[in-house]
């Protein structure tokens, strides 16, 4: 037999390439999440059936906060989803772990298992890998997660990914600091000195908070049902008109920050006698500029003056020297 398999062609490097790629999805396997099983009866140590919050009580905690923890029951989800003549599609995002097919749920509002999956048997004492990705907040808000994708945060050079929890807290929703400020800044240590940054900082004006977010994160009105900011981090000129629009509507539109008339009015002197110290300073750069042209005109002025003046001695030193000679000939 195994002179028979010799006589195969390429019959070891077959074996070989076989090897290589059991390695390699062996491999694969072992690095992706686990997946949560079914419930199912077990020894007196299987936790099937047991939910995350049964041991969890701090994560519970913290998930009773958020708005995952009303997602079916508070009221402008009912309102919405009767307008729709309760659409079961809406059940997949705010229902846990809904069957289509079936119309049936596990729980009602987003709970552990939706994010997580069931218990498995063997946890505890065994790891259980759960997905971190943003892929995993992707299966609902589909809208965010494109929006991500195309802004700068899907990778940065220093920071790489700035993934859904690197800025929220997954388990309440909320931010990892107390105001939108804080966490912008938490990154990006200083706002640029530009006049937008300069006069729209922390200003609280007819009940009307700008922050980062009211600019880099503002989301227009097409969708009253799903207003979350936009994750794209792109700036445009819409908030900029809408939110001006308001104040004039409202009657009032004085400036957004307080000004000091009094440092206004040295603001301004300091901007003349700026203004003043650089027309001299353009003024006296150019007087040396124009004497040294005058120099260098003069110079190239007498090289070829002194220049002709020797070709036009040695042309004539040539002359009276040819006369001589004729006249001591002629003698």
């Amino acid at each position: 037999m195994r002179h028979t398999w010799h006589r195969v062609q390429g019959g070891p490097l077959i074996i070989f390439s076989l090897t290589v790629l059991l390695v390699v999805l062996l491999g694969l396997l072992a690095g992706q999440p686990v997946r949560a099983e079914p419930p199912r009866q077990g020894g007196p140590e299987d936790h099937s059936g047991q939910r995350c919050a049964d041991c969890h009580l701090d994560y519970k905690e913290l998930w009773a906060t958020g708005a995952h923890a009303v997602a079916y029951d508070r009221e402008s989800f009912q309102a919405a989803w009767a307008a729709t003549n309760n659409n079961p599609e809406c059940l997949l995002c705010h229902t846990t772990n809904y069957q289509l097919h079936s119309g049936q749920y596990l729980q009602e509002n987003v709970q552990c298992e939706a994010c997580h999956g069931l218990t498995p048997a063997d946890h505890p004492p065994a790891d259980f890998v759960i997905n971190r990705t943003p892929s995993a907040c992707g299966n609902c808000h589909t809208v965010t997660f494109d929006e991500w994708r195309r802004s700068p945060h899907a990778f940065t050079e220093d920071m790489g990914t700035v993934a859904c929890s690197t800025c929220h807290n997954p388990h309440g929703q909320s931010l990892r600091f107390e105001t939108t400020n804080q966490l912008c800044l938490n990154c990006h240590k200083s706002a640029p000195n530009t006049y937008v940054h300069l006069t729209h900082n922390e200003v609280d004006f007819a009940n009307v908070e700008v922050t980062c977010g009211s600019c880099h994160m503002y989301r227009t009105r097409d969708d009253e049902q799903h207003r979350i900011p936009d994750h794209t981090m792109t700036v445009e000129t819409v908030p900029c008109t809408e939110c001006h629009e308001a104040l004039s509507i409202q009657g009032n539109v004085p400036l957004l920050v307080d000004v000091d008339t009094a440092l206004a009015e040295e603001r301004d002197r300091l901007r003349v006698q700026v203004a003043e110290l650089q027309a001299a300073l353009e003024e006296k750069a150019e007087t040396p500029a124009a004497t040294g042209t005058n120099f260098v005109q003069l110079t190239q002025g007498l090289i070829v003056g002194l220049g002709l003046g020797l070709t036009l001695y040695w042309i004539l030193g040539r002359r009276e020297n040819n006369n001589n000679g004729n006249n001591k000939k002629k003698s």
